[in-house]
């Protein structure tokens, strides 16, 4: 596949490795006719990095044939002038001596030779052939471009040479526009934790967020950025929040959020959590708006940068971008709950932990503080219902939940999440009423015919978890305030509650006898 033409690349892609796997000769999979070693000298032509082929032996590997052919020109000119053809085809070849095709072995092989562009031309060709034993994979108009490359001396030379006209996969341009366009063509595709082949240009998902920008780069750039392992072959290489966390240390470069917001093509990322736990990663359009592929309940979708969590902005050395706009500055959420968030209320993680509990996930203890067993409850959550799974309940994860992050006060009550703790609960008020203040018993009070105050303490285990489940927070504290509130007013000696508060039971089994007791002291 010939690949749009790469500018000059560092000295370090001559010990980079970056195999290419296929069943196509190594040098058509690498772009490099006539099988070179990777260089330094290579580099000034494009070379990426080199793979491994027969033998253990390194070939450089290359965006397109054009850039390889032009180091082959080079390394012929630079190594193998003032040699006869058949001393050079020895030298060529590792001492297999197969000559070059079509060329007396005796025949001197001269600067002038490789100078003249239809000489240097047919000699590469007969040794493409030679190599790869399929002719050569490139066109009429490639082979003259890499010649013209090879004459200017570097890839950045010839790209520079071009005019302003010539379309940009002649030019070699690799930019944070093509990054962006090629996202925004897979909108409405699938998302599913998978490994996408990055040397796939036809791929139409499944993807999750890292596979997705992983694939994005590799296809624009022609390089692994974000994998586990950026050795890997580009087919199985197992992309990954965490790697790009990496990446953006080791190999740059690292912008803040508002600057890759205001990017066309930037990145904005969002580390995991913890280790082997998922962040999440988005392409901008520059202009407040991201490409994602955010969740199975989403797929790959347009959606904006704002309010949301992100650690660091990325720009990818290797692509250009243009100058960032100015877009209003990348505001964290006004409510987000996880590990260490400010802000937090109790009352709300108590609601966050009984809805994952009601609904099967366990948060650990339901106690009001959102530690790791809680944070992985949640994630577990959004990953069940196709949501980004980072952990934390912002606006999205709660509304799956069923419940608000917004303070009690600022909501109607509904029976059973809100409320002023059992002062509001009608249940625990009904009870109280029951009961009475002052000893009386319910006959006194007016009881209505058909009342039957004898069968009250036997009602009290099945009244007591509705009032308890009526009511909002964390079951522990309810408890004890129940016991304070029922035995408020009790002839004194005629119960004999725990004297110190934190000794008082904070379970329902614990707690009823008393309960009994007292209801049946009433009476």
């Amino acid at each position: 596949m010939a690949n749009a033409i790469g500018p000059s690349t560092n000295d370090s892609t001559a010990t980079r490795r970056n195999d290419v796997s296929g069943l196509a000769p190594a040098s058509f999979r690498y772009n490099n006719p006539g099988a070179q070693y990777p260089s330094t000298e290579a580099a000034r032509f494009g070379q990426t990095g080199y793979g491994i082929i027969g033998g253990g032996h390194k070939i450089a590997r290359f965006p397109s044939p054009v850039n390889g052919a032009a180091a082959n020109f080079d390394l012929l000119y630079r190594n193998y002038t003032g040699m006869t053809i058949g001393a050079a085809g020895t030298k060529w070849t590792g001492g297999h001596g197969f000559g070059v095709p079509g060329y007396d072995s005796n025949s001197m092989l001269t600067k002038a030779m490789m100078d003249e562009e239809s000489q240097a031309i047919a000699l590469l060709k007969a040794i493409a052939h030679r190599e790869s034993g399929r002719g050569n994979n490139l066109t009429e108009q490639q082979w003259r471009q890499s010649h013209a490359m090879f004459k200017l001396g570097s890839a950045d030379k010839y790209l520079a040479s071009l005019g302003p006209d010539t379309p940009p996969t002649q030019r070699g341009k690799k930019t944070g526009a093509g990054l962006l366009k090629r996202a925004r063509e897979h909108i409405g595709e699938d998302y599913r934790n998978v490994v996408v082949p990055k040397n796939d240009k036809n791929w139409q998902g499944p993807w999750d967020c890292a596979e997705f920008m992983s694939w994005l780069v590799f296809q624009e750039a022609g390089l692994l950025y974000g994998c586990i392992d950026d050795d890997a072959k580009p087919a199985e290489a197992d992309a990954y929040t965490g790697a790009w966390q990496r990446d953006v240390g080791k190999k740059g470069k690292r912008v803040s959020v508002d600057e890759a917001a205001a990017t066309v093509g930037g990145i904005v990322l969002r580390f995991p959590p913890g280790p082997g736990e998922m962040g999440h990663i988005a392409i901008c359009d520059g202009k407040g708006g991201t490409v994602e592929a955010k969740g199975r309940r989403y797929g790959v979708v347009a959606d904006t940068v704002r309010g949301r969590t992100w650690n660091a902005g990325v720009l990818i050395p290797e692509i250009t971008y243009l100058a960032p706009g100015t877009t209003p500055k990348v505001d964290p959420p006004e409510i987000v709950y996880e590990p260490g968030a400010p802000h937090m209320k109790r009352e709300i993680i108590f609601k966050i932990q009984q809805a994952l509990a009601t609904r099967g996930f366990d948060p650990g203890e339901i106690d009001g503080d959102y530690g790791p067993e809680t944070q992985a409850a949640v994630a577990e959550f959004q990953r069940a219902v196709g949501l980004v799974v980072d952990g934390a309940v912002g606006p999205e994860t709660a509304e799956a939940l069923g419940i608000s992050l917004v303070g009690e006060e600022e909501g109607p009550i509904q029976t059973g999440n809100g409320g002023e703790g059992l002062d509001s609960n009608r249940l625990l008020s009904l009870i109280l009423a029951l009961l009475g203040s002052t000893g009386r018993s319910i006959a006194d009070a007016g009881a209505k015919p058909g009342q039957d105050t004898d069968n009250l303490p036997s009602l009290l285990p099945l009244l007591l978890p509705l009032l308890l489940q009526a009511t909002p927070a964390g079951a522990q504290i309810h408890l004890i305030e129940l016991l304070v509130k029922l035995l408020m007013g009790k002839p004194a000696g005629s119960l004999t509650p725990p004297s110190q508060p934190g000794a008082l039971p904070t379970d329902v089994s614990s707690l009823l006898p008393l309960l009994v007791q007292l209801l049946e002291s009433r009476r």
